[in-house]
């Protein structure tokens, strides 16, 4: 069986394009720089009869009231006095804001496991979409209004003591009570460089781009290229 190529695979779905709704579109585009995602995004079935045999293929669709940027909640705990730290207790991990920011979706890891992630993540069409100007816990922390206090449970912490170090994506998120120093080994032109930072509280490493980050903890390989930022 022949490969659809990535021009065949463009005329076809440009002719699908003609054929939508009003406000729909691929989820993609139809640009040649894009064909690729869609090799991992579309599904196939087969459809045969004794006379021939169809190949049916299903492509995700977006319209401008389902397209979200998602975001990850993640709340540290800030310290009161020399032993107590608060926190505050979230329910949904990710927060998906629509591009006009006019609304917004809370998902837990669970809902976000049932999404399809690559390049395009795309989630069933089954969590409930809130107004932005309805505020819960999570929405308050994210747009940052007065509300979050109310809003959101908060626990104690005593001799809090526990860093944390962990990568999504390109970005490190970076947690500390205490100075801690981080050993960052990368290469720069063809050797490998090594740096030592002293942080607390905390920290946002951009751009992990393949070097190590080591604590008296915690180490791992997937590294940062750039100055942490608070």
């Amino acid at each position: 069986m022949k490969l659809v190529n990535p021009l065949e695979l463009q005329n076809i779905l440009r002719n699908v394009t003609l054929q939508l709704p009003e406000s729909y579109e691929l989820v993609a585009g139809s640009s040649k720089e894009n064909m690729h995602l869609y090799y991992k995004l579309t599904k196939v079935s087969v459809v045969a009869n004794v006379l021939s045999v169809n190949l049916v293929l299903t492509v995700p669709l977006k319209t401008t009231d389902s397209h979200f940027t998602l975001f990850r909640l993640i709340a540290f705990p800030t310290q009161i006095s020399p032993d107590k730290f608060v926190k505050y207790s979230v329910d949904y991990a990710l927060f998906a804001l629509k591009h006009r920011r006019r609304s917004y979706l809370l998902l837990t890891e669970a809902d976000y496991s049932r999404c399809d992630k690559g390049s395009i993540t795309i989630c069933p069409a089954e969590t409930a979409m809130y107004s932005s100007q309805s505020l819960n816990c999570e929405s308050s922390l994210f747009f940052q209004t007065e509300n979050a206090n109310c809003l959101c449970r908060r626990y104690l912490i005593f001799q809090h003591r526990t860093p944390f170090l962990q990568r999504y994506g390109e970005l490190w998120v970076y947690h500390s009570p205490e100075q801690q120093q981080i050993t960052q080994l990368r290469a720069h032109d063809n050797k490998q460089v090594l740096r030592t930072l002293s942080l607390s509280g905390n920290w946002l490493l951009h751009n992990a781009t393949g070097c190590s980050i080591t604590t008296w903890n915690h180490a791992d390989e997937n590294g940062c290229t750039d100055t942490p930022s608070p």
